[in-house]
């Protein structure tokens, strides 16, 4: 067990920092995020949303992932589809899910978490390196979270670090 008392209303920033640590160290569950998640999912440089396979022409109406080699293809039965990067998609090129997430939260490094949470850079890096490398985590939450503004973006960091992690539903 391990306290770490944090400025209110920065839970958020605490858990980007784990997840900027879980990808830059490959410590995310590469089958549970190709098979349940979005991540492999290529997003639509303009509009921000998933990219579909009629946008690209391939006919049909699926998302579309990059699967080895850049190839794209829709994400109903894709094997293997990349998690990370920048893939040319039609006239744009177009980033995974998890490659917008890795870009969002790169900021987050101990160090700048710690200016802005008040933890230790020290004891952010432990936390993260715990929820890399320990399986299974689990987060129990309560509703102190939502007593901030955006508190429910709190909830979705620390969801999305599980999921990255591979453990929902362990």
């Amino acid at each position: 067990d391990a306290w770490l008392p944090i400025r209110p209303g920065t839970d958020a920033a605490l858990a980007d920092a784990a997840i900027n640590y879980v990808i830059q160290h490959e410590e995310y569950d590469v089958p549970y995020l190709q098979k349940y998640t979005v991540a492999p999912y290529l997003v639509n440089p303009k509009t921000r949303k998933w990219l579909r396979t009629k946008d690209v022409g391939l006919g049909g109406d699926d998302y579309v992932v990059a699967t080895a080699g850049g190839k794209l293809a829709a994400a109903t039965g894709a094997t293997e589809p990349q998690l990370l990067g920048t893939f040319t998609a039609g006239k744009f090129k177009a980033r995974t899910a998890m490659q917008v997430l890795a870009d969002a939260v790169a900021k987050y490094t101990p160090e700048y978490t710690a200016s802005i949470t008040d933890v230790p850079a020290a004891d952010i890096l432990a936390l993260a390196k715990l929820w890399g490398t320990t399986r299974p985590v689990g987060v129990r939450a309560g509703f102190a979270l939502s007593h901030w503004y955006h508190g429910d973006l709190t909830m979705q960091a620390m969801l999305t670090l599980q999921a990255l992690t591979g453990n929902i539903g362990v």
